[in-house]
């Protein structure tokens, strides 16, 4: 064979040797382009099926939240759960866990090295309530049957931490019915999420929900209110005012800087009796009509009897009791009945009266700083209604005495007072 035919040869079997690699490359390189961008582009994807993550015992209450509050892109979920279960009604109270899926920095080989530029993702499970573990036990999210009211806000705001600096911070509020409030935050990877919570089993106060539902805002004060089932529908006012206290790590890691947040915390305050549901037009028992007048003396003029209603009677009686130095009413106490029948009182002349005895605290000077209790002894006269007309029977008070306090340094007790009264 000839030199030029041998070069000739080598040179068309180059030329097809290149085009078979060009072709490959052009088919590879949409697959290798395809692959990269997905490695960087793919989103981090929570699903999963409750029945796998929950104990057969427990089954989801509504519907998965998806919530963020932990300070990172990702999102969180939120799930309420029915648990210890009745064997007569099949309910029980309602719980909440929160499912956060953490990325990993990298995957780590069974002989304990890790993969280069290598990232797993791990389902962590946060349980919020029911915990009985230090700083977190608390009760439930709501009742069994407050679980079509379950209810979450984000609330998102701007404070500072303890060195005053400007921070951003987030928390979770979760309404359950009108007599649960749970707020949830943040404390850090190790301890995860804190919990606190307030009950009032006669729901809450001073707060105008439909408005701070369209913009949440961090409860800085609001009351509850807890019934005495007594025959007046009286409950006993707590205030709660929140005051954040530095977190406790509980389990600290070694040489990790853990920047933890203040954990949320109430103080509670004792505000006094009130109407549960609003203090009625004309109470019907005595210590119903003792406390609206207490609490409302001005416009409650009607409660007195009219001998009472003159100037001058009003002006002593506010030598006894200023309205304006009114702080709370502590107690009530009266005679559960009185102690003659109605035909017996039916006798032309009969006077009947009843006794309430009141410990109320007053402000004791003109700054409002310090204050003192006080044990009022009221006295109500029973005005008899006639049989045939519209009109009921009803009591009015026919006056106050101020009850002297003990020399000994003793605290008067209502109870005890009314018990030392003749019948």
């Amino acid at each position: 064979m000839s030199k030029a035919l041998w070069q000739k040869l080598m040179e068309n079997r180059f030329r097809h040797l290149y085009s078979r690699l060009c072709v490959n490359i052009i088919l590879i390189l949409p697959v290798l382009l395809l692959g990269g961008c997905f490695r960087r582009t793919q989103p981090i994807n929570m699903t999963f099926d409750l029945k796998e993550l929950l104990p057969a015992q427990w089954t989801t209450v509504g519907t998965v939240q998806e919530i963020n509050i932990d300070n990172d892109p990702a999102v969180e979920r939120l799930v309420f759960f029915s648990y210890d279960k009745s064997p007569q009604t099949g309910v029980g109270p309602i719980g909440a866990l929160i499912y956060d899926l953490h990325e990993d920095k990298s995957i780590i080989t069974t002989a304990g090295e890790p993969v280069a530029n290598q990232s797993s993702s791990s389902l962590v499970r946060y349980q919020v309530l029911p915990s009985y573990w230090q700083g977190a036990g608390q009760g439930f999210i709501a009742e069994a049957s407050q679980a079509a009211t379950i209810q979450n806000y984000t609330v998102s705001y701007e404070t500072t931490d303890a060195n005053a600096t400007a921070v951003s911070r987030k928390e979770l509020i979760v309404r359950g019915g009108d007599s649960y409030l749970t707020f949830i935050w943040w404390k850090g990877t190790v301890d995860g999420y804190g919990v606190t919570q307030l009950f009032a089993p006669g729901g809450f106060r001073g707060i105008d929900w439909p408005t701070w539902t369209r913009t949440p805002t961090p409860i800085t004060q609001i009351t509850g209110l807890y019934p005495l089932h007594d025959r007046n529908l009286l409950c006993r006012k707590v205030t709660y005012d929140r005051a954040d206290i530095a977190p406790m790590n509980l389990a600290p890691a070694d040489g990790e800087n853990i920047q933890y947040r203040q954990d949320i915390h109430y103080t509670s305050s004792n505000r006094g009796l009130d109407f549960c549901d609003g203090a009625p037009a004309y109470p019907f028992y005595s210590e119903g009509v003792v406390l609206a007048y207490l609490l409302d003396a001005k416009n409650r003029t009607n409660l007195l009897d009219p001998p009472l209603q003159s100037t001058a009677e009003i002006t002593r009686l506010q030598s006894i009791f200023s309205p304006e130095q009114l702080v709370l009413v502590d107690d009530l106490r009266g005679a559960l009945d009185i102690p003659i029948s109605r035909p017996d009182a039916l006798a032309p002349g009969a006077s009947i009266e009843t006794k309430v005895c009141a410990k109320i605290i007053t402000w004791t000077d003109a700054t409002l700083a310090q204050f003192e209790p006080r044990w009022l002894l009221f006295t109500l006269r029973h005005q008899l209604s006639k049989p045939d007309t519209a009109a009921i029977d009803q009591l009015v008070i026919a006056n106050v005495n101020l009850l002297p306090a003990p020399t000994d340094g003793a605290v008067l007790d209502c109870t005890q007072v009314m018990q030392s009264l003749p019948r």
